[in-house]
């Protein structure tokens, strides 16, 4: 049960953090926080998106380096592998989840407001 609520449960630090940054009231922030819930839209796409970002990062940051530190002999080579293995694909979920924010977010205006120029070169 926990690990079913674990994307969501990620996609509300990861927006709040986000939402936190914008020049409206409390009230306001509240407001579009609690979309996460309330709309089935934004809901959905962030479960799936985070619970993606969940398998992505597990993988590339958790998985491969643990695998290379215990089974490659040669020291350099371990730290090598675990090093391409994690830092980029961290970087990655972590630019990705910005630009997930900013398309789940679109139709509402307090944010679009905010971002205006993300908007304006890319629609």
């Amino acid at each position: 049960m926990i690990g079913s609520a674990w994307p969501i449960g990620m996609a509300g630090f990861s927006y709040s953090s986000k939402l936190a940054v914008l020049n409206n009231s409390f009230t306001t922030k509240l407001k579009l926080f609690s979309e996460l819930l309330k709309n089935g839209r934004v809901f959905w796409y962030s479960w799936l998106f985070y619970l993606a970002r969940i398998l992505v990062s597990l993988l590339f940051v958790l998985i491969i380096p643990i695998l290379s530190l215990l089974n490659l002999e040669n020291f350099f080579l371990r730290i090598l592998i675990a090093s391409i293995s994690a830092a980029p694909a961290y970087s990655y979920v972590k630019m990705a989840s910005f630009k997930f924010f900013l398309e789940v977010y679109r139709p509402y205006s307090e944010v679009v407001s905010e971002y205006q120029s993300y908007y304006s070169r890319h629609f």
